[in-house]
């Protein structure tokens, strides 16, 4: 019954908003990841960024207002951000040399921040580390969110020491680690989500730093204004209900399996 409730929730919700891809780059149904493998001498490090659209994230406001007051205060942030980065590691698969690297949580935190309409977008990052040799073959594959629409990409680079050879993903993100997306690519967006190189001791590439948005890329939502923005105005009870679904969706999906 909870399973049917929800596709209905969630169908009605994309029934009643088929202008709400506007306000997002990819789409306001979307969830967004970017991982950077790091390789220093004996330790390797998983940059992970999950950036979740409007809808998405007003579908985890339940669990991230855990005590239902409206407001997701530091601790709830703080507790989902932790959480969310360990269920995120579990779909992680890392290997050198064909032996599979045990990682572990390092840090994890959350950003909401202003999307369209009065909305806001949430923005997870965390880095994963493990141990290493100092020279190897290393395979790397992403399996969250595979069911998910969404940009996915993956990098790599050497920090001082490490010289990698035969990558088959970039040193730098073309989305600026999901900050502004490239927008030739916006209507088939990067699905990227495993690398293969080697690794060993000498001179490195030097680090890609954040930069800001490039001619070709739109950033993510700002403050106000834009097309969904417009639409919350001239729709209200419509659009009102959609996110009450959407909602509803994330309140049902809380409570299924897993999730406590």
């Amino acid at each position: 019954m909870r399973r049917a409730v929800a596709v209905l929730a969630l169908t009605g919700a994309i029934l009643l908003l088929p202008a709400v891809a506007l306000a997002h780059p990819l789409g306001n149904f979307t969830v967004n990841t970017s991982a950077r493998i790091v390789l220093s001498p004996g330790t390797v490090r998983i940059d992970y960024v999950l950036d979740m659209a409007e809808i998405p994230t007003v579908q985890a406001m339940p669990s991230l207002d855990a005590d239902g007051d409206g407001a997701v205060s530091d601790p709830e942030g703080d507790a989902w951000a932790t959480e969310r980065a360990a269920e995120l590691l579990s779909g992680l698969r890392l290997a050198v040399d064909g032996e599979p690297v045990p990682l572990v949580v390092s840090t994890a935190s959350l950003e909401l921040l202003p999307g369209q309409g009065g909305l806001e977008v949430l923005r997870l990052e965390a880095a994963f580390s493990g141990r290493v040799g100092t020279r190897g073959d290393l395979a790397f594959r992403d399996t969250n969110l595979e069911d998910r629409v969404g940009w996915h990409e993956v990098t790599a680079v050497g920090a001082a020491g490490v010289a990698i050879a035969g990558s088959n993903v970039p040193t730098a993100s073309p989305s600026d680690r999901l900050r502004s997306y490239p927008t030739d690519l916006l209507s088939i967006p990067l699905d990227v989500r495993e690398a293969t190189l080697s690794f060993a001791p000498g001179e490195s590439a030097p680090l890609s730093s954040a930069g800001e948005a490039q001619p070709g890329s739109v950033s993510r939502p700002g403050l106000a204004g834009g097309a969904f923005a417009d639409l919350v105005e001239r729709t209200g009870p419509l659009m009102l209900l959609a996110l009450l679904l959407a909602f509803g969706f994330g309140a049902i999906h809380a409570l299924g399996p897993g999730h406590g």
